[in-house]
C-alpha cells in the first residue's frame, strides 16, 4: 500500500472507483451491451433471411424462366405440328376436290358422248327413213302406182339394210 501512497493514490478512493467502474460495467453490460448485441444479432439474422429469400427468388426466377422457355419451345413445336397438319389436310381436301371435279367432268363427257351418239343414231335412222320415203315416192312416180303399207315397210327395211 505504500506504493500507492508514494504514487499519490488514495487506496480507499481507488477501491471506491474500482467498485463504481465494476458497477458501471455491470449496468452497461446488462442494459446496453446485451440489448445492443441482441439488436445486432437480430439484424444479422434478418439480413441472412433476406439474402436467403433473394437467393430463393433468384432460383425461382431462373426456374420460371427455364420453364417458360421450355413451354415456348413446346408451344412452337405444337404450332408447327398443327400448321403442318393443316397443310396436309388442305392438300388432301384439294386433291379430293380435284379428283371429284375430274370424275364429274369425265362423267359429263361420257354422258355427252352417249347423247351425241344417241342423237347421231336417231338422225341416221331418221335420214334412212326419209331416204326410204323419198325412194318410195320416186318409185311411185316412176311406176305410177301406189305402194301398199306392207310393201312400203319392206322397201324401207331393204333400203336401210
Amino acid at each position: 500500500m505504500e506504493i500507492f501512497a508514494k504514487l499519490g493514490i488514495d487506496v480507499r478512493l481507488f477501491l471506491f472507483q474500482v467498485v463504481n467502474f465494476s458497477i458501471l460495467l455491470f449496468v452497461l453490460h446488462k442494459f446496453l451491451y446485451k440489448p445492443f448485441l441482441q439488436i445486432l444479432e437480430a439484424r444479422r439474422k434478418k439480413i441472412e433471411e433476406g439474402m436467403a429469400q433473394a437467393d430463393a427468388s433468384a432460383r425461382a426466377y431462373k426456374e420460371a424462366e427455364e420453364k417458360m422457355a421450355r413451354e415456348m419451345k413446346h408451344a412452337q413445336e405444337k404450332a408447327k405440328f398443327i400448321i403442318e397438319k393443316a397443310i396436309d389436310d388442305a392438300e388432301k381436301v384439294r386433291d379430293g376436290l380435284v379428283k371429284n371435279a375430274t370424275d364429274e367432268s369425265a362423267r359429263l363427257i361420257e354422258r355427252a358422248k352417249k347423247e351425241i351418239s344417241a342423237q347421231q343414231e336417231k338422225a341416221m335412222t331418221e335420214v334412212k327413213r326419209e331416204a326410204g320415203n323419198i325412194a318410195i315416192a320416186v318409185a311411185e312416180k316412176v311406176l305410177g302406182e301406189e305402194i301398199s303399207e306392207e310393201k312400203h315397210a319392206r322397201l324401207i327395211k331393204e333400203t336401210i339394210a
